[in-house]
């Protein structure tokens, strides 16, 4: 029997009275899954990302993510389904003012954990990506692509049920690549569901997992 954490019926997303990022979307995603979200700019990977973080409520339909769903009149919830969920923005949202490790903390601090494992926790991800002697660094004093994994090893510090990820290896050269995905599919192998956009179609083929194909708002069969 399927174990779906995440469904989407019938979900169009329309901007400005007329535009449709989205259109009609079905969609079910098993618990632990996998899964490459593929399609050009434009096509709508972002806005589905938005809906399923729920950044932005669907235009019409209705989204499904654990035990909570779109049409929830009680926003209450909201911050409760958040922390189920590691986003990797594709703009990153990095805090310039903050270093590596406070940047990194963060999300520990928020959720109210304790000192000692905020501070295991943060050294352990900052030496698996190699950041830990720049720990003390700022962003803007590290490279693209450690900023981009300074931002992964955020999403998924606090272990979540779902990591979304936007074009996680937009700017990056193919070595840097690989290893973010190998990092994203250990996550998985632990027991997260892990949902990628890219327009590397070339990419995606290369892991097992499902693809998505989405183009202009319409997910093609």
């Amino acid at each position: 029997m399927k174990d779906i954490l995440i469904k989407l019926q019938g979900v169009s997303k329309i901007y400005d009275g007329w535009r449709n990022a989205l259109k009609n979307v079905d969609l079910e995603i098993e618990k632990g899954e996998f899964l490459f979200l593929v399609g050009p700019n434009g096509a709508g990977k972002t806005t589905l990302l938005k809906l399923l973080w729920m950044e932005e409520e669907p235009s019409s339909g209705v989204i499904f993510i654990d035990k909570y769903n779109s049409l929830e009149k009680n926003k209450k919830r909201l911050p409760e389904l958040r922390q189920k969920i590691g986003v990797v923005f594709e703009d990153l949202k990095l805090m310039k003012e903050r270093t590596l490790e406070e940047n990194l903390s963060l999300p520990l601090r928020l959720s109210g954990k304790k000192e000692k494992h905020i501070k295991s926790r943060t050294a352990e991800l900052l030496g698996a990506f190699n950041l830990y002697p720049k720990r003390k660094s700022f962003p803007k004093e590290i490279s693209a692509g450690e900023r981009k994994k300074l931002a992964i090893a955020r999403a998924v510090i606090n272990e979540p049920l779902i990591i979304l990820a936007d074009e996680p290896f937009g700017g990056l050269d193919e070595k840097v690549t690989f290893e973010i995905i190998d990092f994203f599919k250990e996550i998985n192998l632990k027991g997260s569901t892990v949902l990628l956009t890219t327009y590397r179609t070339d990419i995606a083929k290369s892991f097992k997992g499902r693809i998505i194909q989405l183009e202009r708002g319409e997910i093609r069969k």
